[in-house]
């Protein structure tokens, strides 16, 4: 019997970025954890991956020479998103029966954000947390029921709970102020996040043109510098000859002056 959600947070919508993140979360922390103790999760869990609604989606994926391709018609795209945009629009009928579970609903219990590349930290509201973190405990109360005389679930259910519950609260992590939106910052952060992203190009643009401007500069002060340096030399170089030539008549000259001299002794 597939287990029914205990709450949703995006209604019909389900988003495959999220789930696919939570399907990470749920195989690395605890599938992984519980690989030599237990065989599996209970019916009753509603973390269980074999009821991820894009598995049967998701195995049909394979990614070759740096392009990810689609299995069930063979076209290939540059990256995952856009192949996730293709499996939305052109193969929304393949999935399974009994695939029914939205993992991305339960990633305010498994703590995704940190999985999906970009997605900012949420700021953090006190009274949100408690309700996550009374959440988390009743999806791990029905995943690891405490039945008597069984240490192994007993140990799975305090770990785990310790391990994603116990830090669902502001003082647990580093949040980064006391007011948190469950599905991200709100419309006016993102506002003042697409600001800050403006004026950071604006600065590094800003950067770059007097880094250039900077080097023409210094590349002009040398050519010019280097002009001033050759004027001299070159004059120098053009009246090199007629100054060897004066000293090569040098000795003429000296002849015929002693020359004259002894003429006019003689007279």
């Amino acid at each position: 019997m597939p287990a029914a959600p205990i709450e949703t947070n995006h209604g019909a919508g389900c988003s495959r970025e999220k789930s696919r993140a939570a399907q990470k979360r749920i195989k690395q922390d605890i599938l992984d954890t519980m690989v030599e103790l237990k065989p599996g999760l209970p019916e009753d869990c509603p973390l269980r991956p074999e009821q991820d609604l894009f598995k049967w989606q998701e195995a049909h994926k394979s990614k070759v020479r740096g392009n990810f391709k689609c299995g069930f018609c063979g076209k290939t795209f540059k990256n995952e998103f856009y192949l996730d945009r293709h499996l939305d629009n052109k193969h929304q009928s393949e999935f399974l029966a009994n695939a029914t579970l939205c993992l991305s609903d339960y990633c305010d219990v498994l703590d995704c954000d940190d999985l999906i590349p970009g997605r900012p930290i949420p700021i953090c509201r006190e009274e949100e947390m408690q309700r996550r973190h009374h959440r988390c405990r009743g999806v791990f109360d029905r995943c690891f029921p405490s039945a008597p005389h069984d240490r192994e679930s007993q140990h799975l259910h305090d770990t785990f709970t310790h391990q994603f519950c116990d830090k669902l609260s502001c003082s647990g992590r580093s949040w980064r102020s006391k007011a948190w939106h469950p599905d991200g910052p709100s419309r006016q952060d993102r506002s003042q996040v697409k600001i800050g992203s403006g004026r950071a190009v604006v600065l590094t643009l800003l950067f770059v043109f007097l880094v250039v401007f900077y080097g023409v500069m210094v590349h002009a002060r040398r050519e010019s510098a280097t002009r001033r340096d050759l004027r001299p030399l070159t004059s120098r170089q053009r009246g090199l000859p007629a100054l060897l030539a004066r000293i090569a008549s040098l000795p003429g000259v000296l002849m015929q002056r002693a020359g004259v001299g002894t003429r006019s002794h003689r007279d």
